[in-house]
């Protein structure tokens, strides 16, 4: 169950490794994330161990712990957004953070000593995205939100929405968040998945559950593991010594090797959604499919490489740890002398080394940035978008306001789409469109303005400050050539005007 003192962390597994003489980053850009705050005090790494970077987070804000040892959060810019007043802190989530602090209780008192005492009450809340406190509560931990519901107890354990209503009601001995729709639930020392509505999908009788992931969980008997659907249909028979969620339609299984009794060494393999085994169980070491790939190994050195959904080697190079790729490129290490020191790089999905062996530790990319840690000091890792703008000249989208065309230039800058989302430049189309637009570069926000309304769009945000109010998108601006850029639909909105996509002439018009 996730606490305010755990993170969701995703295992890197130990695999063998590999030397690459030079490395091209001619297509990633690099840049010092939080300038001045120690990368330990991000909360997000932790030894080996990794989480997705913090921009996977909708609310945009980002737990770091202060010079007074308590957590706050900070934007994307390393703007202090909330101050350093806690001594737990969970993430943000549908807009609220859990957070456990203490405060004075009851009237000072003078010790035989003549020394002050004061009580100190543990306490523990949920924030919003503004630092105010949303609900108070005495010794007692709260869960973070997931998915809009949080875990609750009253004796037994419920779930409550944002405004703390009962939606499903008390009567699990244990609950867990919810994931992909569904959550792990215990009645009677038996685990079983509850689904939003409060209905009882899987019934409450294995020893022990994964979690549902594509439609399907890993579930237990008898210490043997297989997998049923979301209504609890058997997909596979109780055969399997360990289980996996799936990822990209396929699951990672293991049967213990029995032909090795004195370690009961683990030997995996992949199943499809059927339960068919599509590559067969032979190797040490096997990590999930992403992309269509996965690392695996199959020696005692734990020198791995990736193969493809047939088994194929692809990727035929040793690594001490390879992650699973994530929009075209994937972390991988060597270990570089006898201490067993681990550098960090990326490879693309030629298996061509992009981003030297340099780093401590990496994260995956999302949202086409990667996080990485060297030293006391971390480092974004940035997809270059110029590609995607020289390519985009090919066939330019073209924009109208109020059916006034733009001319876009090598000035202006040109619109181009990044993971089916077109982003235009700000100023061109804004000032279009009768809006004063200015850059503050302190806060790395734009400032637009227009009749009452004012609209901050904050860089490497996914959301905007709407007079002051908070309003959420699916995507986010970015700095390109000294220009900012941004899918426009949320603020021409934000001023009252609508926005339409011709298709069939590559067009976006705006109105208002």
């Amino acid at each position: 169950m996730r606490k305010l003192t755990s993170y969701f962390l995703i295992l890197l597994f130990v695999l063998g490794s590999f030397i690459t003489a030079s490395a091209s980053t001619s297509s990633l850009t690099k840049r010092e994330f939080l300038p001045g705050i120690p990368s330990a005090n991000y909360g997000y790494f932790s030894g080996i161990y990794m989480k997705n970077p913090p921009w996977e987070n909708q609310d945009g804000l980002i737990k770091v712990k202060g010079p007074n040892g308590k957590w706050g959060y900070v934007d994307m810019n390393g703007k202090l957004v909330i101050g350093y007043e806690f001594e737990e802190a969970g993430d943000f989530s549908d807009g609220l953070a859990a957070v456990g602090y203490s405060k004075p209780y009851g009237t000072p008192t003078v010790n035989s000593r003549g020394e002050t005492e004061t009580y100190i009450l543990p306490m523990s809340t949920y924030i919003n995205t503004k630092g105010e406190l949303i609900r108070e509560y005495v010794n007692a931990s709260r869960e973070d939100y997931s998915e809009g519901l949080a875990v609750a107890r009253n004796g037994k354990s419920g779930y409550v929405d944002t405004n703390e209503n009962v939606v499903i009601d008390y009567q699990f001995d244990q609950a867990w968040p919810f994931k992909n729709g569904f959550a792990k639930v215990m009645m009677n020392g038996k685990f079983g998945f509850v689904d939003k509505a409060g209905n009882i999908r899987v019934e409450c009788k294995y020893d022990r559950v994964g979690e549902f992931s594509e439609g399907l969980a890993a579930v237990s008997l008898g210490g043997k593991w297989g997998y049923v659907d979301t209504n609890g249909n058997p997909i596979t028979g109780f055969i399997y010594d360990d289980a996996r969620p799936f990822s990209d339609g396929m699951a990672v299984v293991c049967i213990n090797d029995s032909s090795q009794q004195m370690t009961r060494a683990a030997t995996y393999g992949y199943i499809d959604k059927s339960g068919n085994l599509i590559i067969p169980i032979k190797y040490k070491v096997a990590g999930n499919f992403s992309e269509g790939l996965a690392a695996v190994c199959n020696t005692n050195k734990l020198e791995s490489y990736y193969i493809d959904k047939k088994g194929n080697k692809v990727i035929d190079k040793g690594f001490t740890d390879a992650g699973e790729f994530s929009e075209g490129y994937a972390y991988v290490s060597y270990n570089w002398n006898d201490t067993r020191t681990q550098l960090y790089g990326f490879i693309n999905r030629a298996g061509e080394l992009v981003v030297s062996y340099e780093y401590d530790n990496a994260t995956c990319f999302y949202d086409g940035k990667a996080l990485v840690k060297k030293g006391n000091a971390a480092y974004v890792l940035e997809v270059s978008k110029t590609p995607l703008i020289e390519k985009q000249k090919k066939n330019p989208i073209g924009i109208t306001v109020n059916n006034q065309a733009i001319n876009f230039t090598g000035d202006t800058g040109y619109p181009f789409i990044d993971n089916a989302r077109t982003l235009t430049p700000i100023r061109a189309v804004l000032e279009t469109f009768g809006a004063t637009v200015d850059w503050d570069a302190k806060n790395k926000s734009v400032i637009v303005k227009k009749g009452a309304t004012t609209v901050i769009v904050p860089v490497d945000a996914r959301y905007i400050l709407v007079n002051g109010e908070r309003q959420y998108m699916d995507s986010y601006a970015t700095v390109v050539n000294g220009r900012t850029y941004l899918p426009i639909r949320a603020v021409i909105e934000a001023f009252g005007g609508t926005v339409t996509w011709d298709a069939a002439n590559n067009r976006i018009g705006i109105t208002g």
